[in-house]
């Protein structure tokens, strides 16, 4: 059986919280690998990659003048372990736009 937990970890003075599987290994031994160090490079370009598209987000509605606006993304991170290293890995994303206008009176 999968177990899943949450572990923090510290990125550029931030804690973020990533959700690990951990799965049972068959056959044979195995050996313990870390990806922290993999997981908080991939967080460094997932912040880039959030801040480029908050601004064109933001420069694409500066045109039609909102009273606010909100930006959601969800970012998912799925691997499967080999030895010694990942073998499989995919990524999938979302990003949701909402914009607000008042209406006079």
């Amino acid at each position: 059986m999968t177990e899943r937990k949450i572990e923090a970890l510290n990125f550029n003075g931030e804690t973020i919280y990533v959700e690990v599987a951990e799965v049972e290994q068959t056959g044979g031994g195995y050996e313990e690998v870390s990806a922290t160090e993999e997981i908080i490079n991939a967080g460094e370009k997932v912040r880039h990659t959030i801040s480029a598209l908050a601004a064109t987000v933001q420069e694409a509605l500066s045109k039609v003048s909102p009273n606010e606006w909100t930006m959601e993304v969800a970012i998912g991170f799925k691997g499967k372990a080999g030895i010694p290293f990942i073998t499989e890995g995919e990524a999938n994303g979302a990003v949701k736009v909402t914009a607000k206008w008042k209406r006079d009176g």
